[in-house]
């Protein structure tokens, strides 16, 4: 399937200027050097994670589901931006692993602003175990967590789209 042959819905800007950056060209003395614009996706301060979620998105609404999943760290841009596609009427579900902060600050903050379910994964218990049966036991223990998370929200009747 050819890229420009696939629907998407338009989460953001994706057509951000390019920004001519006259000192750093200046200094390195390596020919114009520019800079992507990104950060004015539009997007939950959007970058290039904007446009994948396009496609995301409009699969996730052909396709009847209601909610969105993803993993990430306690403070995920990825998760911000999967967030920010509540305006499309998906519920943001976040599935973070680490330790349940006492207070919400940046993404975190962001998120629950914007409504999104977050699920604290803790993992800190596999950190004495060999590297191999640690990156297993943090593997399984995920998948369980997100099985669990994913059945709760099937019971309360939404189709869940695990976005990895």
């Amino acid at each position: 399937m050819k890229l420009e042959n696939l629907q998407r819905v338009p989460t953001g800007y994706i057509n951000t200027p390019l920004e001519y950056l006259p000192g750093l060209t200046k200094e390195l003395g390596k020919g114009k050097l520019y800079i992507k614009r990104d950060d004015m996706t539009g997007l939950a301060l959007g970058g290039n994670k904007a446009r994948k979620l396009d496609y995301i998105v409009k699969y996730a609404l052909d396709n009847g589901y209601t909610a969105l999943m993803t993993f990430g760290g306690i403070q995920t841009n990825h998760g911000r931006l999967t967030v920010a596609a509540v305006r499309y009427g998906l519920k943001p579900i976040l599935v973070l692993k680490g330790k349940k902060p006492d207070q919400l600050s940046g993404n975190l903050l962001l998120d629950r602003l914007m409504g999104a379910d977050l699920h604290f994964v803790d993992m800190s218990g596999t950190q004495s175990l060999p590297e191999k049966e640690r990156e297993a036991a943090q593997k399984k223990y995920l998948e369980d967590c997100t099985a669990k998370i994913t059945a709760e929200y099937e019971a309360r009747g939404e189709k869940v789209l695990n976005i990895p």
